[in-house]
């Protein structure tokens, strides 16, 4: 799910985004999976007639987008892999759109060396 949430439109102009997903278990082969899924949130302000943007950004929330086990059940091999997902963090960005960009005209190519 992806959502996006306009929490001011004029000044200032504030969006809330807020992204997850689920996976249910599943089997991969000899390994089964269990669930997992993630939940991030962020905040966009647009400023400076929307030329200049500012986007703090949290991902992985609730530090559960990585299967919290993992099992190996084949043959003579049985094993249990228990996770402690680690990869979540936060972000800030700053983006500037430069106006006034025209883009260059070019001659038309001479192919007539090709016989065409």
């Amino acid at each position: 799910m992806n959502n996006t949430i306009t929490l001011s439109e004029s000044k200032p102009n504030i969006k809330l985004s807020v992204d997850g997903y689920y996976v249910s278990p599943a089997q991969q082969g000899i390994y089964r999976l269990g669930t997992f899924y993630d939940v991030s949130a962020g905040l966009k302000w647009l400023f400076a007639d929307d030329r200049a943007s500012l986007t703090l950004k949290y991902n992985n929330i609730f530090r559960s987008n990585t299967p919290r086990y993992i099992r190996v059940d084949t043959g003579d091999q049985y094993s249990n892999m228990h996770t402690i997902d680690d990869s979540r963090f936060i972000g800030l960005a700053f983006s500037w759109k430069f106006g006034g960009y025209k883009e260059k005209q070019y001659s038309k190519v001479d192919n007539s060396r090709f016989g065409k």
